[in-house]
């Protein structure tokens, strides 16, 4: 082993010494040449120094020319300057009335922010004015309908009881005119009988109709007055003996009489039909009135709740940095068994969480281990407008 570690290092030595042969051979080489540059270079040396002595008199010359020029130079610049100063401050001065401008619209805009907010307050206190106003005129429309309701029954009553009678008494002057030969007799029977007809129909009366105004489905219908015209009273010709008798198997008939009866007739049923129809638009104004309401009365419930839970969920922000607290309270409130400990827990937790009286009502049915309701959402809300 110490043998052939003794020839590698043998042979370690004869290529250093190779390697050292060689460099020095370079070492020599790069003298020389460093040698011949120092030469070359002292050449140089006094061959631009005699140059530099030939022009060194011109070079004075354009020395002051050059600094004339740079002088100029300088002075364009201060000049330019200058000018990017002056335009600087205009441009800063016009800066600063921007801003004084700004500032004056951003106070406007504060100023016009709190009057809106005071519009704001004062509009929804007009719409709660409204809103009792339209439940009083509510309450009036609705007597008032009711009343109508009452008035048209009895009229419709009235005129029914009405035809019924004239149909009684054209059957009952028929019989007399059968019965009574006498012509006498029967034209102040039918005679009496019309004046009992003509006064039953002129004592009629109608249940005063409140007229609606424009916008609201008003129609001009032309009511008919049974007092403004009355059944004239012209005298019925009286019939001979004879021929009275000849007819006695017929119904006597007086001329217009019996025309004049059914026109009152054929009146009363067109001002019955003009009645309802008078009802049944009023029925349908006040369904519609009375929709209207329900979407209204509904929106306002809708928007107490929003608001009662926007308030609850800015009182509940103060509670919401305790959440270890709150965390031991709702775990505890979890793990435990149904009874009076989970009931203790419901006031806290409805501090904690600002719960609505529902939730809380909710919390606590099922403290007390039942079933509580289907959860209510904004679906239940708006259910009636689907």
């Amino acid at each position: 082993i110490m043998l052939r570690e003794k020839q590698e290092l043998s042979q370690q030595v004869a290529s250093l010494n190779g390697q050292l042969a060689t460099v020095s051979s370079t070492l020599e080489q790069t003298e020389e040449e460093l040698a011949s540059v120092r030469a070359d270079f002292d050449k140089y040396k006094v061959r631009a120094q005699s140059v530099l002595r030939k022009h060194q008199s011109a070079g004075m010359s354009q020395a002051e020319a050059d600094a004339k020029q740079q002088a100029d130079d300088l002075r364009q610049q201060a000049d330019t300057l200058r000018i990017k100063l002056n335009d600087s401050v205009a441009h800063i001065e016009k800066l600063e009335n921007e801003l004084k401008v700004a500032s004056g619209e951003r106070e406007v805009a504060e100023t016009r922010c709190v009057n809106l907010n005071i519009a704001l307050a004062d509009k929804t206190k007009q719409l709660e004015r409204i809103v009792a106003e339209h439940r009083s005129q509510k309450l009036s429309l609705e007597t008032l309908v009711q009343c109508y309701k009452n008035q048209l029954e009895e009229k419709d009553k009235a005129s029914q009881e009405q035809v019924v009678r004239f149909t009684q008494e054209i059957e009952g002057l028929r019989r007399q005119l059968r019965e009574q030969p006498e012509p006498v007799v029967v034209a102040a029977v039918v005679s009496a009988e019309t004046e009992a007809v003509t006064a039953s129909i002129t004592t009629r009366t109608e249940p005063p109709l409140l007229e609606r105004e424009d916008g609201e489905g008003s129609e001009y219908i032309p009511e008919y007055s049974p007092s403004n015209s009355p059944v004239p009273s012209t005298p019925k010709p009286l019939l001979p003996l004879d021929k009275l008798l000849e007819s006695s198997d017929n119904p006597i008939e007086f001329p217009g009489e019996r025309e004049q009866l059914e026109g009152e007739v054929s009146k009363l049923r067109a001002e019955l039909e003009r009645s309802h129809k008078r009802a049944h638009h009023q029925a349908a104004l006040l369904a519609e009135t009375e929709q209207d309401a329900a979407r209204k009365e509904q929106l306002i419930a809708v928007l107490k709740k929003e608001i009662g839970r926007l308030e609850r969920c800015i009182q509940r922000q103060p509670h919401a940095q305790n959440t270890e607290y709150m965390k031991n309270i709702i775990f505890k409130f979890v793990t435990l068994e149904t009874g009076e400990d989970r009931l203790r827990l419901v006031p806290v937790i409805t501090t904690l969480l600002q719960l609505s009286p529902e939730e809380t009502q909710r919390l606590a049915i099922i403290a007390k281990g039942q079933s509580p309701d289907s959860a209510a959402g904004w679906g239940s809300y708006f259910s009636s407008w689907r």
